[in-house]
């Protein structure tokens, strides 16, 4: 292509990149315990639909991990790469602002992860997800006692701790170390939180602390998934009162305006309290299964009533 202009490589690239693959891309979400899977698998589905909106996605649940095919045009990994890390950024941005409910709830690590965010999401391996989510035995490179083995293969940011709010069985040590996820986990599941995870704060008295719901797609499209990740992601406030982990996903949808939503669903909720002076503990992990049918009519009396 001598004597082509960067501006027609550039346009080449994304032609090829649209074109239709003639199979489909097969990918597994690492089977890590709830929540963590099911923020990644979410983090997953928002990249892919932002780098390539013109993809056919299904997703299924598989036990613990996530399947997820792709099918119509093929993804751009590497503009997938360079959103994650803008996603990051901002993210890094708005924490270390202290701007806004997610800020709040995670206040207790708020400056750790402004500092870090940028750093992992670099050294992410995106470009690699084909290979790195088509090994089974992904999921069983990282977890308790990892983090030396994880640090030799990606370097800098290569072994981030699975901090209480993505994995809130997580928060005691086990053999001798903290559960540690490589850095495309740790990125997705942050993406995941930030897009398609309710987070409430409240405070009642003296106790504080967060809820946060994310829905887990058992089987579901693409359409459907950016829906319910777009409303869940978009619910931010303060209660004040403290609500149970269950009404998470009634709150979070109370004043949404959703399309019917198809596919079958399940929601992940957990909810964390911050006492005084103290470290920052678990209260409640549910998951709420066949969960096909979100009543708006009820979720908005629910949140009227817990404000």
């Amino acid at each position: 292509m001598v004597g082509v202009s960067e501006r027609a490589r550039t346009r080449a690239r994304a032609e090829g990149v649209r074109a239709a693959r003639a199979e489909p891309l097969r990918l597994l979400v690492p089977p890590h315990p709830e929540p963590l899977s099911t923020l990644i698998a979410n983090g997953l589905i928002h990249l892919i639909g932002r780098a390539q909106p013109d993809a056919e996605v299904e997703v299924r649940r598989l036990g613990g991990a996530h399947a997820v095919e792709v099918r119509g045009a093929a993804v751009d990994w590497g503009e997938a790469h360079a959103l994650l890390i803008d996603e990051l950024s901002f993210v890094a941005r708005v924490l270390r602002e202290g701007c806004g409910a997610l800020a709040e709830a995670l206040a207790p690590w708020r400056q750790r992860l402004a500092s870090a965010l940028r750093g992992i999401a670099e050294v992410a391996p995106v470009e690699r997800i084909e290979g790195e989510y088509a090994d089974p035995e992904h999921a069983s490179k990282e977890g308790w006692g990892r983090r030396r083995e994880l640090q030799e293969r990606y370097g800098y940011g290569g072994a981030p701790t699975a901090l209480l709010f993505l994995a809130p069985w997580a928060g005691k040590r086990r053999g001798g170390g903290r559960y540690s996820v490589c850095p495309l986990c740790f990125s997705l599941a942050l993406a995941g939180l930030t897009r398609a995870t309710a987070v409430i704060t409240y405070r009642e008295g003296r106790a504080a602390g967060a809820v946060f719901a994310t829905p887990d797609p058992v089987s579901a499209g693409l359409i459907d998934a950016a829906q319910l990740q777009l409303a869940f992601g978009e619910a931010r406030f303060e209660l004040g009162r403290e609500p149970p982990a269950e009404a998470a996903p009634l709150l979070a949808l109370g004043g949404a305006a959703l399309l019917p939503v198809e596919g079958e669903w399940a929601v992940c909720a957990w909810k964390l309290e911050y006492p005084r002076g103290g470290s920052p503990r678990v209260k409640e992990l549910v998951r709420l299964r066949a969960l096909r049918q979100f009543s708006l009519r009820e979720g908005a009396r629910a949140s009227r009533s817990r404000r």
